[in-house]
């Protein structure tokens, strides 16, 4: 009787999006992978217990939201080009994303994920590592990223002092300046943070070995926001005395450089980007 009472409690938990799930998320098609990915998104998020009323109805949402996204992702798809997904793919996919349905970039990243691991075309992209990548990225990262694919390289400076005696320092690094809606001096320390996430990934990677054949692609940097008060600085200090010894601030440069994706950020966009 008790376990009985157990499995009925354990079920009541249990969102409806998802108990409904069952032969909904493909078209009848592909029944059996619709039937597969259903049952494991129901394994997955059936013992998820959130604490207020609240939150339950949020997630609900929220994960209806998911299903109806990899429902329609799978829908556009040529039937001839679907097969069944590997477990190790999906199975991961879904337990990383549990925890990021709330971010609406990270969540199509998912949808999307999982789309093109039942797509022949693209299952030999769709790495293992993917769904644990995805879930360490911020929204902005994923926002950054949509800027590089397919395959397009940016510039990217470091903005130093310069001394009189060839000296430099820099004050600002990694400054990137392609995401229209991040160009305040706080906003592009969030961008480096972004581009430097993005690095530590393994997606995308930055040189100062190297810069982009068009120099003009480097002249908006010297009026950027971290080179403003660099220059206003430089301003300032070049006409106060110096103690002996010092060398005295002679201007504001840049240091060029390039940031572009790595092979594995091609793949990776691509499984994770176009579906």
């Amino acid at each position: 009787m008790s376990d009985e009472k157990s499995e009925k409690s354990a079920t009541q938990i249990v969102p409806k999006c998802v108990d409904d799930a069952a032969g909904a998320i493909i078209h009848p098609a592909a029944t059996q992978i619709g039937q597969f990915l259903s049952d494991l998104l129901y394994r997955l998020t059936g013992d998820y217990h959130l604490s207020t009323e609240k939150l339950r109805l949020q997630h609900d949402y929220e994960l209806q939201m998911f299903k109806n996204g990899i429902e329609e992702k799978i829908r556009e798809k040529p039937e001839n080009y679907l097969s069944s997904p590997k477990q190790q793919i999906v199975g991961q996919a879904f337990e990383q994303a549990k925890n990021c349905l709330g971010e609406k970039e990270i969540r199509e990243m998912f949808e999307k994920l999982i789309a093109n691991a039942a797509d022949t075309r693209y299952q030999s992209l769709v790495h293992p590592a993917f769904p644990s990548m995805i879930s360490q990225m911020s929204p902005l990262d994923a926002e950054n990223l949509s800027l590089f694919y397919p395959n397009k390289r940016f510039p990217i400076v470091n903005c130093r002092i310069t001394y009189e005696d060839g000296g430099h320092k820099t004050v600002f690094s990694n400054c990137f300046l392609e995401n229209p809606k991040m160009q305040s001096k706080d906003n592009l320390e969030l961008q480096a943070t972004s581009i430097e996430s993005l690095c530590r990934l393994g997606i995308v990677k930055i040189s100062y070995m190297e810069w982009l054949f068009d120099n003009k692609q480097y002249d908006k940097f010297m009026t950027s926001a971290p080179m403003r008060e660099i220059q206003a600085f430089v301003n300032i200090a070049s006409k106060r005395p110096i103690p002996e010894g010092s060398s005295r601030v002679k201007k504001a440069t840049i240091s060029k450089g390039v940031v572009e994706l790595t092979p594995l950020g091609k793949t990776f966009s691509k499984a994770c980007f176009t579906c």
